[in-house]
């Protein structure tokens, strides 16, 4: 799912896996130049590469490519790879709710929910043991531990709104990244120059010039948006590395003059989208001013406009990961709520009996629940790796739509009945 141009490879990969091929390769021009290297000579040359750069992860060259290579697959393209959703769904219906386990707050609160039974079942057989003197000691425990309910119950549920809110904050201003690049290629190509046609019931086609002009913005954006969600995000910051680059450059997703130009330039590498978005400014730019888009004033400054609202809702999302919650508060309540569920069974026994041990259980995975999925919101892009498979967006659907974007208003404009 990209053009391959000059010294681009493909097909390497089923060679090292030993596996079918199943790349499709179309030509846009009658002949093409192609070189077939052996499966032996390729394995030869790939043992004479130089290992990792220093500071690249530790593992060996086969499973760091394989591991860019999971991630391009993710991003790259015109085309989903995966079906799916940016969020996992749910049915309505409650017998599909309740056999739910993997990937919900329940399979993640099973083991506290189980160690605090267990160490409610111990006390039990504890207390059974002591004179009722120590039993109406027990009251006084359960009249405090009411207290600290209410606090709890308070806080935990304005302590798990606070942090849906962020989680909704992130997941719309990801929409918002995406409708912004969506408004850009929509302006583009509506105002891009066209061909009159030379018959007259034929449609209006763009000039070579102007065709040329949205595909460079349309690649420009594809890069952009994957190497901006490669810097904020932990799954995919091995694209902003070196060999990152290289292999995108290899698939042709990214041209070998692109990739000299990022790692030439002084920049940190999670701050390389950036100048991917300089050349969509200045490509439009200079488009507007040789006549290839429209030229007024009040149509450059709107494109101008919708870049820079495009670059401060990025930014947005990195401010609001950095001063997501401040440590004090998340500590206190942690132990706020880690507290009432472990007084739980000296509390409870003196009103409940070993009928305790199911109360606790209860309210062990309910209240550590709700602080786990707070947690858990507050982590939306999976970089703490704190509970997998649970609510984290997937942003290759994310960016494989965008990518469509790229190309779908070009194409709806190609032909016009006017």
């Amino acid at each position: 799912y990209g053009v391959l141009r000059r010294r681009a490879i493909f097909g390497e990969f089923d060679v090292l896996y030993n596996r079918t091929s199943a790349v499709t390769i179309s030509c846009k021009t009658p002949t093409v130049q192609a070189f077939r290297i052996p499966c032996e000579t390729f394995k030869e040359i790939l043992n004479q590469q130089q290992q990792p750069d220093a500071g690249s992860p530790t593992e060996n060259v086969q499973a760091l490519d394989a591991k860019i290579e999971s991630v391009i697959q993710e991003v790259e393209g015109t085309k989903s790879l995966y079906g799916g959703n940016i969020i996992q769904p749910y049915k309505p219906d409650r017998i599909w709710l309740w056999s739910r386990l993997r990937g919900t707050v329940l399979q993640h609160a099973a083991k506290p929910t189980l160690l605090n039974m267990l160490w409610a079942a111990g006390f039990c057989l504890l207390a059974q043991t002591r004179e009722p003197p120590f039993l109406a000691k027990l009251q006084m425990v359960h009249q405090i531990w009411t207290y600290q309910q209410g606090l709890t119950i308070f806080i935990l549920t304005f302590f798990l709104n606070q942090a849906y809110s962020f989680w909704r904050e992130i997941y719309t201003l990801g929409r918002q990244i995406q409708g912004r690049l969506n408004d850009i290629h929509l302006i583009l190509a509506t105002t891009a120059a066209r061909k009159k046609p030379r018959e007259r019931n034929s449609s209006t086609i763009y000039t070579p010039a102007a065709e040329t002009c949205l595909d460079d913005i349309g690649q420009f954006s594809r890069l952009f948006h994957a190497l901006f969600w490669a810097s904020v995000t932990r799954r995919y910051e091995i694209l902003q590395t070196k060999r990152g680059l290289e292999r995108m450059a290899s698939r042709g997703i990214i041209t070998y003059k692109q990739l000299q130009a990022l790692l030439d330039m002084d920049l940190p590498e999670n701050q390389r989208h950036s100048a991917v978005l300089e050349w969509m400014m200045i490509r439009a730019d200079q488009a507007m001013t040789d006549g290839t888009f429209v030229s007024d004033p009040a149509h450059r400054q709107y494109i101008i406009s919708k870049i820079c609202d495009l670059r401060t809702t990025c930014a947005a999302i990195s401010d609001k990961i950095a001063g997501r919650m401040p440590l004090c508060y998340t500590h206190l309540v942690t132990i706020l709520v880690d507290s009432f569920v472990w007084a739980a069974p000296l509390a409870l026994f003196s009103e409940l009996g070993t009928w305790s041990v199911l109360c606790v259980g209860v309210l062990t995975l309910f209240y550590s629940g709700l602080m786990d999925l707070a947690k858990i919101f507050l982590d939306p892009l999976d970089n703490e790796d704190f509970y997998p498979n649970s609510i984290d967006m997937d942003l290759g659907v994310l960016i494989r739509e965008s990518n469509a974007g790229s190309t779908r208003w070009k194409r709806g404009a190609a032909r016009l009945p006017f």
